[in-house]
């Protein structure tokens, strides 16, 4: 029997000597495992995995909102387009003394009803609203001194606009 290259073979033709085989493996075992936690928590960090939406930069004015009157109209004055309904959802809500007003059957978009489907409220449009009907349902309710309207963007709970009335 012969000593030597092919005395350190076992029956299958493999080496018995393969210390250094498991310290390599260990190695990129940890190294993978590293990457991987590293890579998870710069998601989190970085905002790609939570899912929160940014609200848009727009510059909004609201205008007449003044006592004795019903409707005020909100003018885009630059910044990003905003999505007013999304899918059949309101993107955009507009509070008057915390009560949301409904939107579709109490506003307008450059004189025309607003559309629960993908309806946009970009720069120079003007949407009017019947804040005290929309909000109360009174047709009689008129804007009062110290009244509050706030403009809501709803996927990121952000507000846009927050006027009192004078």
């Amino acid at each position: 029997m012969k000593k030597g290259k092919e005395g350190n073979r076992n029956r299958k033709g493999f080496s018995r000597d393969d210390k250094g085989v498991s310290s390599v493996l260990g190695v990129v075992l940890l190294i993978s495992i590293v990457v991987v936690i590293t890579s998870v928590i710069a998601a989190f960090v970085f905002g790609a995995v939570t899912g929160n939406k940014q609200s848009p930069c727009a510059e909004l004015v609201v205008k007449d909102a003044v006592a004795g009157k019903q409707n005020i109209t909100i003018v885009h004055y630059g910044g990003d387009g905003i999505c007013v309904y999304s899918a059949g959802s309101r993107n955009i809500e507009i509070k008057y003394n915390g009560r949301v007003c409904d939107l579709q059957n109490n506003a307008s978009l450059n004189d025309i009803a607003l559309s629960p489907v993908n309806t946009y409220f970009n720069l120079g449009d003007e949407l009017e609203v019947s804040v005290t009907y929309g909000a109360t349902g009174d047709p009689t309710r008129n804007l009062t001194a110290g009244d509050s309207i706030c403009i809501v963007y709803t996927p990121a709970d952000s507000i846009l606009q927050r006027v009192t009335v004078v």
